[in-house]
């Protein structure tokens, strides 16, 4: 009974929240439902049963919907403020600009997840006011989004990466020591390739030259060991509970920031702050609300046809050769991100294709495939929500920023790839 009221109200969101979506969003939903919606009538099936088959996007959705709550700690501790004097520490040329926003956005994201990209974004560009439009464009694209993108793939508050761990039904305690490592490495090499912006100089303003406190690095290690602390949360309680990664992440979230904020005495300004927070972020969710149960509906009603044997059936012969495999699923996040696809949707049809295959290819190196092609869109997909807020923020086509990103997310993907072949 619960089940199907709760269908039924996923409906009625898809309804209301139809009007408001993107034009684009809008299109792409209505497509998802209607070849739903041809499938039932195909397979003679009662329209009443529809609101059982609503139901498989929700916990992602759930988990978006209380994202904000950890983010408020973040901004009611000013903790991101800290971590953006990183940004006008003792910098000589713009080498060290670039290092310092990819090294702040490294260490924010994990916790304000969009909110850091509007947020570093605007302070370098107040710290770059003197360097010409197409080199300030560039490097704080590269800088801002490659940071975001690193600390994205081992935080089990990023989707893609929850959803990896419900899927392979591995434990994100075995894909996090090495999902860090690769993203420090990452990291390391990031700055090598940034390297190049060493032959411009940076015209110091009056705070060009700000020195780090011992208490901003205070700040920045207590925001560190609380994420470390939030992943031991989580993961004692999923142990606890036994139900899936997403959903104990979702019902961690909000007792772990109570509890964070009685600790720093700021409880009632948590408060005040966390439910404007929601109420302003919930209320802008209706392209994803749209477009996600639009097309959990159609990946639900896809699997009972034949046509997904089909779908799956190239799948099958590429994974005589693993490496081939971790190839195209490597293209396929990038490409259907440039057409328009999200890679939530990506990511789920492409889950669901590749479960019979963990039972003789390593769910663990699947997993790394995933994770890593997946998340290489936050970096080169014009659509991707990373991607199209850097560029309206920087007033250049999100293309651009793509095309700039473009080798980078090829590197990102395809270290996915190499991790995954030494568990095979």
């Amino acid at each position: 009974m619960l089940t199907y009221v709760i269908g039924i109200l996923a409906i009625i969101c898809i309804g209301i929240s139809f009007h408001r979506t993107d034009r684009f969003i809008k299109y792409t939903g209505s497509i998802f439902l209607l070849i739903g919606i041809a499938i039932v009538i195909m397979k003679q099936e009662s329209f009443l049963t529809i609101p059982y088959k609503m139901l498989s996007m929700l916990d992602l959705l759930g988990l978006i919907i209380i994202l904000p709550f950890i983010t408020s700690i973040i901004k009611v501790g000013k903790y991101e403020h800290n971590v953006n004097k990183l940004l006008k520490a003792n910098i000589d040329h713009l080498g060290q600009v670039y290092n310092r926003g990819s090294l702040s956005s490294f260490l924010v994201g994990s916790f304000l997840n969009l909110a850091t990209l509007p947020l570093l974004i605007n302070s370098l560009l107040r710290n770059l006011s003197n360097v010409s439009s197409q080199i300030k464009n560039k490097l704080i694209s590269q800088s801002v989004l490659r940071g975001y993108s690193l600390c994205l793939i081992w935080s089990p508050m990023e989707l893609l990466v929850a959803m990896t761990v419900d899927v392979t039904g591995v434990g994100y305690t075995t894909y996090l020591p090495w999902l860090l490592m690769l993203s420090l490495l990452l990291l390391l090499l990031d700055w090598l390739m940034g390297f190049k912006y060493k032959k411009y100089k940076y015209e110091k303003g009056d705070s060009g030259n700000e020195p780090l406190s011992m208490s901003n690095y205070k700040k920045i290690a207590i925001m560190i060991f609380a994420l470390a602390l939030f992943i031991t949360s989580v993961n004692m309680f999923r142990n606890w509970t036994d139900i899936g990664f997403i959903t104990s992440v979702t019902l961690v979230i909000i007792p772990f920031s109570i509890i964070w904020s009685l600790l720093i005495k700021r409880f009632k300004a948590y408060l005040s702050y966390s439910v404007k927070s929601w109420q302003r972020s919930t209320s802008k969710l209706q392209n994803y609300f749209f477009l996600f149960l639009s097309a959990g509906f159609f990946i639900t009603m896809l699997k009972e046809t034949s046509i997904f044997s089909y779908m799956q059936h190239p799948f099958f012969l590429a994974a005589e050769y693993p490496i081939l495999l971790f190839v195209i699923i490597q293209v396929i996040f990038l490409l259907f991100a440039m057409v328009g696809f999200h890679p939530l949707v990506t990511f789920s049809i492409l889950g669901e294709i590749l479960k019979p295959l963990m039972a003789t290819i390593s769910p663990i190196s699947i997993g790394f495939v995933l994770i890593m092609s997946s998340l290489s869109t936050a970096v080169a997909g014009p659509y991707n929500l990373s991607v199209s807020l850097t560029g309206s923020i920087l007033k250049t086509n999100p293309y651009f920023v793509s095309l700039w990103n473009l080798v980078f997310a090829l590197l990102f993907g395809s270290a996915g790839t190499i991790l995954a072949l030494f568990f095979l």
